[in-house]
């Protein structure tokens, strides 16, 4: 399959198609104090509203920051814009700055983590009511996590020429869904290659909830600023990414959820069954004391978004109905990456030759062959995948495929080298090297721990201490951000987007103050 894809691309007129692939970015970041606390002060009005603002919102908490780009063929335009708005955020922050990394800053009393608002309409307090049952059923420790989402989809012209598809909306969501297969298949790679969360600092465990158990793994704390550091231990020493593994997203009641990704119509009756079935522990709605509503209903799933899936089919458009109703009539228009960490070494927690990597990891996993997964390779998909996360840069690590064992680096080179042929195709069109090198890039990683950003990260918190390296990088990224041009149109379109975004917020409320039945 993968060879007769790549024939088919060679012809100039097809390959050419692929210029016009889609992407765009949505990246989390903690608002942090000076002292590296998190901040406790209101979404700045001065970004606008969290609610309507198309570019600039919040996400799980009031001091969680959440870029969104639009789409764009272009990763460097990608970049530029989403420049732009850490620009144009810098320079209003005032003291506050971004947390770079993807595990959070100090963390007060749990209590003290500020749930995000969005004002007074209907969908303002939706909104913050069903954050506050992600608080009551996973805690808020695990919603200050941060990430970056990756989403791509191929132009609509290529679904009309590719050989074996008709164009419809059938046969492009099968596509995407064994695209999706082979990502969960291969996700420990890039687990491997850009986990970027290897400690935590320890206001971040608590020994109410399930994360207290990796602490109680590392025999030592050898952080000079009390943070749990995992240097001491082989466990903790090769850790890639706290945030894929159970001490993250990756939650016991989240891998309870069973979801098939056979075909659209098997995802789409799967996730319409937890969205309806109501969860066993989670029987409350109110508070039965001060009656106040603990969360949106009582179900395994309030509602699509808590489905804390790797990768996630999306429609193309929206009605409105919500994302299995639109999936099932508009079928899948993208898919979105969740599990690239933030690299605290970048600016943006990222880089450009990052992103063409995952272009090419994406596209080679929707040309090559996409069995349906079974129960058994599914369980090797988690057990891998935590394995990496947990364990990534241990050496001679092995891991499972069909009940068979491979060390990551030999798994891994493998992997890469079927990259090679699609990575200098992409290479012709645009007439330089820059998928070529990201794989190059990619595979001394595999010979060199070292070179992943977890292994930097710990490298550089064995000097400093967790904290206070994520401080300096804050610091720095900040002043980076304010010294960096920006032409007077885009800032006066943000400074627009702002103000719009506010008013949208006041009409919303004063249409339906008076006739809300929600609440």
């Amino acid at each position: 399959m993968l060879n007769t894809a790549l024939e088919w691309l060679s012809q100039p007129s097809n390959l050419i198609l692929l210029k016009e692939i889609n992407r765009g970015v949505e990246k989390e970041g903690l608002r942090v104090n000076p002292d590296a606390s998190l901040a406790q002060s209101s979404h700045p009005i001065a970004l606008g509203s969290a609610l309507t603002h198309k570019a600039i919102t919040t996400d799980y908490s009031e001091s969680q920051l959440e870029f969104i780009t639009p789409v764009f063929t272009d990763t460097a335009a990608l970049i530029r814009d989403l420049s732009d708005l850490h620009v144009f955020t810098a320079h209003k922050l005032k003291q506050e700055q971004i947390w770079p990394g993807s595990m959070p800053c100090y963390l007060h009393d749990e209590a003290e983590i500020p749930i995000a608002e969005y004002g007074d309409s209907d969908q303002g307090r939706t909104k913050h009511l069903y954050r506050k049952g992600l608080a009551h059923r996973y805690g808020r420790r695990m919603q200050t996590i941060s990430g970056l989402h990756y989403n791509l989809s191929l132009p609509e012209e290529i679904w009309q020429h590719w050989p074996g598809y008709s164009g419809d909306k059938q046969t492009q969501s099968e596509a995407y869904f064994a695209l999706i297969r082979n990502c969960q298949r291969h996700a420990w790679l890039l687990c491997y290659l850009f986990g970027a969360s290897p400690m935590a600092d320890k206001s971040f465990f608590s020994a109410q909830d399930s994360l207290h158990t990796i602490s109680d793994t590392v025999s030592d704390i050898t952080s000079k600023d009390d943070s749990v550091s995992m240097n001491s231990s082989d466990y903790g020493d090769h850790v890639t990414s706290l945030r894929m593994s159970d001490c993250g997203y990756q939650s016991d009641q989240q891998q309870q959820i069973k979801v098939r990704y056979s075909s659209l119509q098997h995802y789409c009756q799967d996730m319409q069954q937890v969205l309806e079935q109501p969860h066993p522990l989670l029987t409350q709605t109110r508070d039965p004391v001060s009656g106040e509503h603990l969360q949106l209903n009582n179900r395994w799933l309030q509602q699509e978004s808590e489905h804390y899936a790797w990768i996630r089919p999306k429609p193309s458009q929206h009605t409105g109905k919500g994302l299995l109703a639109d999936l099932q009539y508009f079928g899948v228009g993208y898919i979105e990456l969740r599990l690239l960490d933030l690299n605290p070494f970048h600016p943006l927690g990222f880089t450009e030759q990052q992103l063409h990597f995952i272009d090419l990891f994406l596209l080679y996993c929707l040309l090559a062959e996409s069995p349906v997964i079974s129960q058994q390779e599914e369980q090797e998909i988690r057990c891998r995948q935590q394995t990496v996360a947990l364990e990534g840069r241990k050496p001679g690590l092995k891991i499972t495929f069909q009940n068979s064992d491979k060390t990551l680096v030999t798994a891994g080179t493998e992997l890469l080298n079927q990259l090679q042929p699609l990575a200098k195709l992409l290479d012709s069109l645009y007439s330089d090297q820059r998928y070529i090198k990201s794989l190059q890039q990619q595979k001394k990683k595999l010979l060199y721990p070292q070179l992943t950003p977890s292994g930097w990260i710990v490298l550089a918190a064995k000097q400093s201490g967790f904290i206070k390296l994520m401080q300096e990088l804050a610091q720095q990224h900040h002043h980076y951000f304010i010294k960096q041009a920006i032409s007077d149109a885009r800032w006066q379109q943000l400074e627009v987007m702002t103000t719009t975004s506010l008013s949208e917020q006041i009409k919303l409320e004063q249409k339906l103050k008076h006739s809300s039945n929600y609440f």
